[in-house]
């Protein structure tokens, strides 16, 4: 924002008291204005805009005339057509060398549908280094504004099921949290499907335990939000909306705070914690069509989002100290199964901090303090143990991994040593390919990964923060395959990527682009970013996240075919 966009109101009651200095040194005080102070290169601008994206500014010039000078930087002010929303952002003003000033006008962000009109006038509150006297006898002049934020289509074509696509359920999405979904989209078709604008949980302090956004459960044509809810229900803390249309199916208040959420046949199982009870977790049943809870249960145990899964007839999650994988039968939650430690704690040193498991043939898979253990889901006997790269343990105290494994193929496993859970926040980390036929890391390179990694056909889909780029490596030797680099304007990758039998789709903090796994070129984008996600029938998601408090969220369903 211009420093002097911000401040109009003061600069306007300086220059009034300046006006009546001079009227009292044989001055005059500003008289009626009759002429414009301006001509404007242009009398209407306007854009249109999907929702939660913003336009790109709208340049245009304004030449003094009538005897107006240069001395004076024109001010702004703006006159909606309501009586009352504000959507100009910002109005720079640049003075060029022939004596024109270059305008360049935006529009803020994140509006719900609808049309937004009205004026700015320019040249109101001048403002000056100079002290002299306005010009008698001069006036701003109007730029007329439209901005249109489009509606979402009266017609959507009917929902098509992925042969073999299951649920999508937090980081990885899929069983084996490889992101993939075996559909092949076509730009030319990838069309916005509906929107639909959410609020996060008040800022307290059950919600103080949750700095990132939780992943929606996208499952059975509905998509699942805990930590979320409709602007007009201020006591739900649990969503669910039609994939087809994005209507409100139910929204629910349930214990603690709401961080995930997976779907066990014709019910969902919603974990909550609260401040008090960190290292234990209430999980809700509830049902599928009417979000009512049918029983609640508080386990010992820790459920961060990459962490706890489903497989099966058991549940997955680590312990309430984070030392061991824990299985629970779902029949009977309250009954531990079985219980392996991953790790040691060292002494006078805390436990390691939200590390996650995957299912995969039969065995748990979790990697921490430098190992990486695979335990049978049947009874928790430990069977492959490979050291893998990482930071000392001893420099993790406290720190959330926020990582696990992804299944590449049925004798490959990929690896991240930890990352950052929240968005656009980088760090230092490790990437690695285990070869669990020969029990040995193929390789490990360093940087600053950022998503969930990625993974089909012989290829791990890596952001990097570091290079700036997606990277596509080999799974043999981590040679890059090829790279696209982040663009200009774009700053920070975001959470989660989607691979496709024919597209990547990645998302910067800016805009979602889909990369052609041929070309390696963007062949489609959107202009906002955030966490990504894809259904079942093949309806990409898009959770952009626009802060506040409580947090502002936009939920955007895409048709890729």
């Amino acid at each position: 924002m211009n420093a002097y966009a911000g401040r109009r109101s003061a600069v306007g009651g300086a220059l009034g008291v300046l006006a009546l200095m001079l009227a009292g040194c044989g001055g005059s005080p500003v008289p009626s204005r009759d002429q414009d102070m301006y001509a404007l290169s242009q009398a209407n601008v306007g854009c249109t805009a999907d929702p939660g994206t913003v336009c790109a500014d709208v340049k245009l010039y304004a030449t003094p005339i009538n005897g107006f000078g240069t001395e004076f930087r024109p001010g702004w002010t703006e006159n909606p057509a309501d009586g009352k929303t504000r959507v100009v952002d910002h109005l720079y003003r640049d003075l060029q060398s022939d004596g024109r000033w270059q305008l360049s006008l935006g529009f803020v962000g994140g509006l719900k549908p609808g049309i937004y009109s009205g004026t700015v006038d320019v040249g109101t509150d001048l403002v000056t280094d100079v002290l002299v006297p306005i010009p008698k006898g001069h006036r701003p002049v109007a730029l007329s504004y439209r901005l249109e934020v489009s509606s979402d289509p009266a017609t959507r074509p009917a929902l098509r099921a992925v042969v073999g696509a299951g649920d999508w359920a937090g980081p990885g999405g899929v069983a084996a949290r490889t992101g993939l979904v075996a559909v092949t989209a076509d730009p030319s078709k990838i069309k916005r499907r509906w929107s639909r604008f959410l609020q996060g949980l008040p800022t307290d302090n059950a919600a103080s335990l949750l700095s990132w956004v939780p992943s929606p459960l996208l499952s059975n044509g509905q998509v699942v939000l805990p930590g979320m809810r409709p602007s007009d229900n201020q006591t739900a803390t649990v969503t669910a909306l039609q994939e087809d249309d994005g209507a409100v199916v139910w929204s629910a208040a349930l214990p603690g705070l709401p961080d995930r959420a997976l779907a066990v046949g014709d019910r969902l199982l919603v974990s909550g914690r609260t401040a008090e009870t960190v290292n234990t977790t209430t999980l809700t049943s509830v049902g599928r069509r009417d979000g009512a809870a049918a029983g609640q249960v508080v386990v010992d145990g820790n459920l961060p989002n990459d962490g706890w899964t489903v497989a099966g007839d058991t549940l997955f999650l680590a312990d309430g100290g984070q030392t061991k994988v824990t299985a629970r039968a779902l029949a009977d939650l309250s009954t531990l199964r079985w219980s392996a430690s991953l790790y040691n704690l060292l002494p006078g040193y805390g436990p390691l901090a939200q590390w996650g498991m995957t299912v995969s043939n039969g065995q748990v898979y979790a990697s921490a303090a430098g190992r990486l253990r695979g335990f049978s889901a049947a009874d928790g006997t430990r069977g492959t143990d490979i050291a893998v790269s990482g930071r000392d343990p001893r420099l993790l105290l406290g720190v959330a991994l926020n990582q696990a494994p992804v299944v590449a193929d049925a004798t490959t496993l990929v690896l991240l040593s930890e990352r950052e859970q929240k968005a656009g926040v980088e760090r230092d980390n490790q990437l690695s390919v285990v070869d669990l036929a020969t029990g040995a890391v193929r390789w490990t390179v360093s940087g600053k990964f950022m998503d969930q990694p990625v993974a089909a056909n012989g290829v791990v889909y890596v952001s990097n923060q570091q290079s700036r780029a997606v990277e596509a490596r080999s799974l043999i030797n981590g040679a890059v395959v090829w790279s696209w680099a982040m663009e200009t304007g774009d700053q920070s990758f975001q959470r989660q990527m989607v691979l496709t039998n024919s597209h990547l789709f990645v998302s910067t903090d800016r805009q979602v682009v889909a990369l052609d796994l041929v070309s390696h070129q963007p062949v489609w984008r959107y202009g906002a970013g955030g966490l990504l996600g894809m259904t079942a029938n093949g309806t990409l998601t898009l959770l952009n996240d626009r802060g506040g408090s409580p947090r502002q969220l936009l939920l955007v369903a895409f048709d890729v075919r």
